[in-house]
């Protein structure tokens, strides 16, 4: 309601005061269903990675190999942080590819490529595949003395296929599958350790309720 009467005493069109509505009311309904959407995806695969920890201890636990929380905690440890060693392993090495290609590609092929070339969106950089938003240069109008903006943005760059960007492509691409696979590991790494100390009392804990039942 503060917005509605803040956009009506203030002097722009009808058409200005629907459009900044309009995108206001879609940007918040956009952030609630992103937040919610979000936290409910992290939550189910979080859950998923931590059942490495079951993977890896059930058996030690079950012919009483693993006896005493502390014993728990110290080989469920040492066999998370293998698993993180493999994990961790691929996205270094893309890394590693990825510097070696930008400086051999420098070297040996085009010695004015350079790094900035490689996020440039009018020939050579991997941004000509995304919209480029001229976000310097939005319409503002003037509220209360305060500019805000009033409409969307230009486009700088519609998404195209440049072949002098082939290597740019490539390196985004390596570039992006390492990011991903470094969170992965990162959030792998996150439940299995967050599991194990969760459950490293709770799986040698006897219940009254389970006694109960063998009664």
């Amino acid at each position: 309601m503060m917005l509605l009467s803040v956009l009506a005493s203030t002097p722009i069109s009808a058409t200005q005061r629907n459009q900044i509505l309009f995108w206001f009311l879609s940007i918040l309904l956009l952030l609630f269903t992103l937040i919610g959407g979000i936290g409910w995806l992290f939550e189910r695969y979080i859950a998923r990675l931590e059942r490495q920890v079951d993977a890896d201890m059930w058996k030690l636990v079950y012919t009483r190999i693993v006896t005493t929380p502390q014993q728990f905690k110290k080989i469920a440890l040492k066999k998370s942080h293998r698993h993180a060693l493999k994990d961790f392993f691929l996205p270094y090495l893309l890394i590693a590819l990825v510097v070696g290609i930008f400086f051999a590609y420098q070297q040996w092929f085009d010695s004015t490529f350079t790094f900035d070339a490689l996020f440039d969106y009018t020939d050579r950089g991997f941004n000509t595949l995304f919209p480029v938003i001229d976000w310097e240069n939005i319409p503002r109008s003037e509220f209360f003395g305060v500019l805000i903006p009033s409409d969307f943005p230009a486009l700088l760059n519609s998404p195209r296929f440049v072949p002098e960007a082939m290597i740019s492509y490539l390196l985004f691409f390596m570039t992006l599958i390492a990011i991903m696979l470094t969170v992965r590991a990162v959030l792998a790494l996150y439940a299995r350790t967050t599991r194990i100390y969760r459950d490293a009392n709770i799986s040698f804990t006897k219940s009254l309720k389970e006694v109960a039942k063998k009664l």
